[in-house]
């Protein structure tokens, strides 16, 4: 069976209060941070699906990035550009746009290929200790248990995978 946004929203909201049930509640801001890291776990892994809805507002959110780093640096670029290059700095936005497009390009090229590193307990760890030293740093809940309820939503992700290749129906 395949499994998609779909099905990994699902399971991931299922486990999610089956283990709420079992384990000691976070409380208030912690719960909602700890519900929407578990969700966000459970389709992180598809970041190397070329198909995947999150891939494709990861390359959205990337270009709106670029183009607007590009946009507050402008100033300064224009300004460096007519020193050195005179009039030929009407041609900047174009290359900058094209920039733009060519950094979203390069950085698609750089993903894995689907089911590949992305879906490992490693990359679960790596995604969990990553949650646990950025809610340490900027100081919210508990980080230890954001961090495994991050680890423990991308592991759902593949479990759901893992269930769905065993399933031999659609």
């Amino acid at each position: 069976m395949r499994t998609g946004f779909r099905e990994h929203i699902l399971a991931g909201a299922l486990l999610f209060i089956t283990i709420l049930a079992l384990l000691p509640i976070p409380v208030g801001v912690e719960l909602l941070l700890a519900g929407a890291l578990f969700i966000a776990g459970g389709v992180m892994p598809d970041l190397d699906s070329s198909s995947s809805k999150l891939r494709r507002f990861a390359r959205i959110l990337a270009l709106a990035a670029v183009i607007s780093a590009l946009f507050f640096a402008y100033p300064l670029l224009s300004g460096g550009c007519s020193a050195v290059a005179g009039s030929a700095c009407v041609y900047m936005p174009l290359a900058l746009a094209f920039l733009a497009v060519g950094v979203v390009y390069v950085l698609d090229s750089l993903v894995p290929k689907h089911r590949g590193v992305m879906h490992s307990f490693s990359a679960a760890l790596v995604y969990g200790a990553g949650v646990f030293l950025l809610t340490l740093y900027i100081g919210v809940g508990s980080s230890f248990i954001l961090g495994a309820w991050a680890f423990g939503g991308y592991l759902s992700h593949i479990l759901v995978d893992f269930i769905g290749d065993a399933i031999p129906f659609k």
